[in-house]
């Protein structure tokens, strides 16, 4: 971060921002990568450089989707669409395509990912990128046990380049056909392993989202669990640690927000409103809407959308739900809907 802040041109500056938010996304460092997608954000908006826009929002979508912020990960997308189509972007189309299918994929609609993808675009932007989508093809054809097409994209993408996010799809589209053929975990455990030598964390979050018998089989090698104790923890899967009967520390609520969304918790706690969170932030009054809703949301406080519902996600129990509502001015009479892993139960009078 302090050396983009010390570049001198924005084109450099944008440029680099955009090679370390994509390392830190294959990384999983999240929270990293939004951090370095605002500032490129911001050195753009203030020279003027809308091509950069596109990426901007690609790194959030990514950034989001790895930690199952599924809501956000769609809105940075129709963002990103919405940028990217009016400058004729097809390198990014093809990113933001990519990205909506493995949504997808993570939602488990695999066959919708297959159809999603199977389009033609004519010559690639990039070899690298070609592989990487021809590489996904495979990814998603093997979640959707599409062996024949799987092999034949594999293939394919091995013809155009040898890039390690193309490599990596390529492993893991290898080792689900390998799964369902087999049933041994071998060939999941071994992509594991190679993923996570290269450093390739996101890939294993977006496998053991995408195709479930991968998470089991993570879970039954004791060699594996305790790396992977840390990615759930990263990709904030804890309901899905809990069903292979994995416990994971329930975060503090400084874990769970983002740095700027503590300032602003910090902020509503003292009463301030919108226009004065922005005011105090230095940000417009929308981005401070945006930072409040996911507080709200995150912490169980009610919607600023007109509702009297509140929502708290595991693990985090109703009863912290109940405090920061207290805490923020809940009188304790007005009805409240406290809903938790699909389980919807009223409290208050």
């Amino acid at each position: 971060m302090t050396l983009l802040e010390e570049a001198a041109d924005p084109v450099i500056k944008t440029g680099f921002s955009q090679i370390i938010a994509s390392a830190l996304v294959l990384a999983a460092e999240y929270e990293e990568a939004l951090n370095v997608a605002r500032l490129e954000e911001a050195i753009a908006t203030r020279v003027g450089l809308e091509f950069v826009l596109p990426h901007v929002w690609i790194t959030r979508a990514a950034a989001y989707l790895g930690q199952g912020q599924f809501r956000e990960a769609r809105t940075s997308l129709k963002a990103g669409y919405e940028r990217a189509e009016a400058l004729a972007d097809k390198h990014s189309q093809i990113n933001l395509l990519m990205l909506e299918s493995k949504l997808m994929l993570a939602r488990l609609n695999a066959v919708q990912a297959v159809e999603r993808l199977d389009r033609v675009w004519g010559p690639w932007p990039t070899t690298a990128l070609g592989a990487e989508y021809l590489a996904l093809q495979a990814f998603a054809d093997a979640c959707a046990g599409r062996t024949p097409d799987a092999l034949l994209h594999i293939e394919r993408s091995g013809e155009l380049s040898s890039q390690i996010e193309a490599d990596v799809l390529r492993v893991w589209a290898d080792a689900i056909v390998a799964h369902r053929n087999t049933e041994s975990a071998n060939a999941l455990v071994e992509a594991f392993d190679h993923a996570y030598e290269l450093g390739h964390v996101d890939s294993v979050i977006t496998a053991y989202r995408s195709y479930t018998p991968a998470l089991y089989a993570f879970a039954q090698d004791d060699r594996v669990v305790p790396f992977l104790k840390t990615i759930l923890d990263v990709g904030n899967d804890h309901g899905l640690a809990k069903r292979v009967g994995i416990r994971l520390a329930t975060p503090h609520p400084a874990h769970i927000l983002t740095r700027r969304e503590t300032e602003v918790l910090g902020l509503i706690h003292q009463g301030f409103s919108n226009a004065q969170i922005a005011k105090a932030l230095w940000i417009s009054e929308s981005t401070a809407k945006v930072h409040v809703r996911h507080v709200l949301r995150k912490l169980g406080v009610p919607t600023e959308l007109g509702t009297d519902t509140a929502w708290t996600f595991e693990p985090l129990p109703p009863e912290y739900g109940r405090k920061v509502l207290v805490d923020a001015g809940w009188d304790g009479k007005m009805p409240v809907l406290i809903q938790r892993m699909g389980d919807e139960r009223a409290c208050g009078k």
